[in-house]
């Protein structure tokens, strides 16, 4: 019976996390769009925003490094434990720009390339991102790493989705102690959920290059262990 709860919890928690993108079209040609002037109306009635304050994260020295990022198939979340060497979205993206169809954050930035509209100007470290593509594809990033432990991130209240800044996998309840207070479910691309309520949790690890949409009851900073 909890098996069967779960697998439910894992199908409305995918339909809740990307349900907002049910009033996009699915054919994202430049035919089938709106105009170019009544996007920003588009991106602003995709989603509420959950305004993120500024992160000013503090970086592992001047080291450059790569991270390879899987994106799948469809829609997923994905972030970067990276300050890119260029932040820009066109410019992050550019490696996966054939399959790529639409990038969204949490405070009502879209990157649609397919008709030229961008309001979301550059990535921001600690926020994850919601990504849909035509076929998956590995995300090459290029920068500097952050400290993880000394990069807090500010958790809306709400529901946000944010981003994983270390550069190996850690067990979910190793943060169970700063996400049990204030958060009401946690669930990642693939589904899987963290409901401590019901002590429902299939969420093994938090991994690189993975983003979580997380439902809280107040606003919290969360502060990963170091690398």
């Amino acid at each position: 019976m909890k098996l069967l709860l779960l697998s439910f919890l894992s199908i409305f928690l995918l339909f809740i996390t990307f349900q907002s993108f049910s009033q996009i079209k699915p054919d994202y040609t430049k035919e089938n769009v709106p105009e170019k002037n009544n996007l920003l109306k588009v991106a602003s009635a995709v989603s509420e925003p959950s305004v993120l304050p500024l992160i000013r994260p503090v970086i592992a020295g001047n080291a450059k490094q790569s991270q390879n990022i899987t994106i799948s198939y469809d829609w997923s979340m994905i972030s970067t434990y990276l300050i890119p060497s260029n932040p820009s979205t066109e410019a992050v993206f550019s490696p996966v720009i054939s399959s790529l169809i639409i990038v969204k954050d949490d405070n009502g930035g879209v990157y649609w390339p397919a008709v030229s509209f961008n309001n979301m100007a550059s990535l921001a470290i600690g926020e994850g991102y919601l990504v849909k593509m035509t076929a998956s594809a590995t995300l090459s990033v290029t920068g500097t790493a952050v400290v993880p432990e000394l990069t807090p991130i500010t958790i809306p209240y709400g529901h946000g989705i944010f981003g994983y800044l270390r550069q190996s996998p850690m067990p979910l309840s190793t943060l169970y102690s700063q996400f049990s207070p204030y958060t009401i479910m946690l669930v990642n691309s693939a589904g899987a959920v963290w409901w401590p309520q019901f002590q429902l949790d299939n969420i093994d690890n938090l991994n690189p290059g993975e983003g979580y949409r997380i439902f809280t009851n107040s606003a919290f900073t969360l502060t990963y262990p170091a690398n």
